[in-house]
């Protein structure tokens, strides 16, 4: 069973707006080929609105879900 595995703080979710799916899936196939991320869920079509400069901006962007398992056996 798969709970069996798991130790409390070894998984993590980090959120990464992209500017595009090609960016998007450029990055999500990285993580996974270099086993930085176990999984990369891409959501498509979000908008965000955030100040830059001193300007209120709005994009049209993309989300990444990565999901990262840690080590549950530290070195030090």
């Amino acid at each position: 069973m798969a709970s069996d595995s798991y130790a409390s703080g070894s998984l993590s979710a980090a959120y990464v707006t992209c500017p595009n799916d090609t960016v998007a899936k450029d990055i999500a196939r990285g993580l996974v080929e270099r086993k930085l991320a176990a999984c990369v869920n891409i959501i498509p079509q979000i908008t965000s609105i955030y100040e830059w400069k001193g300007k209120l901006e709005e994009d049209n962007e993309v989300l990444l879900v990565c999901f990262i398992v840690w080590p549950t056996q530290s070195p030090f």
